[in-house]
C-alpha cells in the first residue's frame, strides 16, 4: 500500500513539473524591424517584452530565412549579469543572480541582405523567447509579433519586354503598341517608352449596324447581332454586340400549333400553317405545308357517319337532351346535331280529362286531351319549324294562323350560301350556293313548297333576259288584239 502511495506522489510531481514547464504567461514578443532592405544592405531588428514577470534568466534564438540574409552582430538591451552568445545563429543566455525585470527592449540582431536574394520579394523575421521566472520555473513565450520586411530593388537593369502590363499607348493594324521599359530583376515598370516591333493587330471596337456586320436578324422583341469592326481598317471581328430592336416582325418560324393554324387539312391532305414571328409569335400571311400532320376525317357532325372525303365510317353519337321532347307522335331525346328523335316511347295517358284537369303523358306531361273548361288562348309570339309558323296554345293541342313561311332574301354578301328570313315570323334558314354563271339568275326556292315562296336574287349589273322578252311579246299582244279589235269594228260597219 505504501509504495502505491509512493508511485502515485512521483506522478503527481512529474504532472506538476510537465505543467510548470509548459505553462505560459501574459506576457508577449515583438519583433521590429528598422525599414525595408536591398540586396548587399544590413537591417537590424530589436526584440521587446511586455507584461513578462521578473526573471532569473533569458534565452533567444532570431529566426530568419537564411538563404536571404545572413547574421552579422547581436546584442543584449539590457544589462545581464552574465550572457553567452552563438555567433552562427544569433542564439543568446542572459543570467541574473536576482530576479530582475526585462520587459521594454531585450535584444538587437543585426542581418545583412544576400546579394542574390530576390528584390521584390517579402520576408518575416521572428525571434523565440524564453525564460525561468523568479519561482524558477520555465516559461515559453508564444505571443509573438514577427516582422515583415521588403527586399528592395536597386532597379539597376532595365529591359524592353512587349507584354499587355507595359503597353504606354496601344497601337492598332497600321501601326505598333508603345511599351514601357521594365525592371530586369523585378519587372517594375520604368518610366521611358520603346515602340514595338510589329503592328499590335486589329481594334475591334467599333459597333455599327449594317448589313456587311450582321451576325443574326432581330425582330420586334430582340435586336439584331453584329460583328464588331475594326476601329481602324473597318475589317468585320468575331465578337458581336446587339443592336437596336427594329419593332418589325420576322416571319420566319415555323410553329405546328393550333394558334398558328391556317389550314386544318383531312385525313387525306397535311395540315397547312403560318410562317409567325419568331419574336412575339404573331402570324405572317404565307403559310406552309406540314411535314408529318395530316388532318382528321371531316364529318358534319358528331352523328355524321361517313367522312366526307374517303367516306370511312364512324358510329354515330348523338348529342341529346337530358329532358323529354313531345309532340303528338310522341316523347323522345333530340339531338342537337342532327334533330334525331332517339328513344321515341308512345304517350302513356293518364287520367281522363276531368272539369279543370287535363289528360297528360304519365311520362312527359304532354297535354293529350284538354279539360272540359279549357278554352285556348293562342300566344302572340310565333311558333316555327322549317316548314311553316303559327301561334300555339300553351296547351299544345290547338294552332292558330298557321301558314307556310314567306321567305325574302337578306343576305347577298356571302357567295357560299345564301340566307333567307321569313317575312312573317322571323324564322331564317341557310341553303348553299353551287358554282352559277355570270350570266345565269341564282333563285332560292323553299325545298318543302317547291311551288310557292320563290325567291329571285337579282345582280345590279345583270339584265333580266326573260322579263325582256315577256314585255315584248305582252306588247306584240295587245297590238294584234287592237288591230284585230279595229277589223271586227269595220266589218261590222258596212
Amino acid at each position: 500500500m505504501k509504495k502505491l502511495l509512493c508511485v502515485c506522489m512521483i506522478l503527481a510531481v512529474m504532472l506538476g513539473l510537465s505543467v510548470a514547464a509548459s505553462a505560459v504567461d501574459g506576457g508577449s514578443v515583438t519583433v521590429e524591424a528598422a525599414g525595408d532592405t536591398a540586396p548587399g544592405e544590413r537591417i537590424s531588428f530589436i526584440v521587446s517584452i511586455s507584461g513578462s514577470e521578473a526573471v532569473i534568466d533569458c534565452e533567444v534564438l532570431p529566426l530568419f530565412d537564411t538563404a536571404v540574409f545572413e547574421l552579422k552582430s547581436t546584442r543584449w538591451l539590457v544589462t545581464p549579469g552574465r550572457e553567452s552568445v552563438n555567433s552562427v545563429t544569433g542564439g543568446a543566455v542572459a543570467e541574473w543572480d536576482t530576479p530582475t525585470d526585462i520587459d521594454g527592449e531585450l535584444y538587437m540582431f543585426t542581418l545583412q541582405v544576400r546579394a542574390d536574394a530576390v528584390p521584390g520579394t517579402a520576408t518575416v523575421v521572428s525571434c523565440d523567447v524564453s525564460v525561468t521566472d523568479q519561482n524558477g520555473d520555465p516559461v515559453q513565450y508564444q505571443k509573438v509579433t514577427k516582422a515583415s520586411v521588403d527586399i528592395r530593388c536597386d532597379h539597376s537593369t532595365y529591359v524592353q519586354k512587349e507584354d499587355d502590363q507595359y503597353i504606354a499607348t496601344a497601337g492598332d493594324c497600321q501601326t505598333p503598341n508603345t511599351y514601357y521599359v521594365s525592371c530586369a530583376a523585378c519587372g517594375e515598370k520604368g518610366t521611358q517608352v520603346f515602340q514595338g516591333s510589329a503592328p499590335a493587330g486589329h481594334r475591334f471596337e467599333n459597333e455599327v449596324e449594317s448589313e456587311l456586320y450582321l451576325h443574326q436578324s432581330g425582330d420586334c422583341v430582340n435586336g439584331a447581332s453584329y460583328y464588331y469592326s475594326c476601329a481602324v481598317c473597318g475589317e468585320k471581328g468575331t465578337e458581336t454586340f446587339v443592336g437596336a430592336v427594329s419593332g418589325e416582325h420576322v416571319f420566319e418560324a415555323k410553329v405546328e400549333t393550333e394558334e398558328h393554324l391556317s389550314d386544318p387539312g383531312d385525313c387525306q391532305n397535311k395540315r397547312e400553317y403560318y410562317y409567325s414571328c419568331a419574336g412575339c409569335g404573331a402570324n405572317g400571311t404565307e403559310t406552309f405545308v406540314s411535314e408529318k400532320k395530316f388532318g382528321v376525317h371531316v364529318f358534319d357532325s358528331s352523328c355524321d357517319t361517313d367522312c366526307n372525303v374517303c367516306g370511312k365510317y364512324q358510329e354515330p353519337v348523338h348529342d341529346l337532351a337530358e329532358e323529354w321532347t313531345a309532340d303528338e307522335e310522341g316523347h323522345y331525346h333530340l339531338c342537337s346535331q342532327c334533330d334525331e328523335k332517339v328513344d321515341l316511347e308512345v304517350h302513356i295517358p293518364g287520367p281522363e280529362a276531368m272539369a279543370e284537369e287535363h289528360q297528360v303523358c304519365t311520362v312527359c306531361d304532354f297535354v293529350l286531351a284538354v279539360s272540359d273548361e279549357h278554352v285556348h288562348e293562342y300566344s302572340s309570339d310565333w311558333s316555327s319549324d322549317e316548314k311553316s309558323h303559327w301561334h300555339e296554345c300553351p296547351c299544345g293541342l290547338s294552332k292558330s294562323d298557321l301558314a307556310v313561311h314567306s321567305w325574302s332574301l337578306v343576305d347577298t354578301e356571302r357567295k357560299d350560301v345564301l340566307i333567307a328570313r321569313c317575312d312573317v315570323c322571323g324564322a331564317t334558314k341557310e341553303e348553299p350556293v353551287t358554282d352559277i354563271p355570270d350570266e345565269t339568275q341564282p333563285t332560292y326556292t323553299d325545298p318543302t313548297y317547291p311551288s310557292q315562296n320563290t325567291v329571285v336574287i337579282q345582280r345590279e349589273e345583270s339584265v333580266n333576259v326573260a322579263a325582256i322578252v315577256l314585255g315584248i311579246l305582252l306588247g306584240l299582244s295587245l297590238i294584234g288584239n287592237g288591230v284585230l279589235a279595229y277589223l271586227l269594228f269595220v266589218k261590222r260597219k258596212k
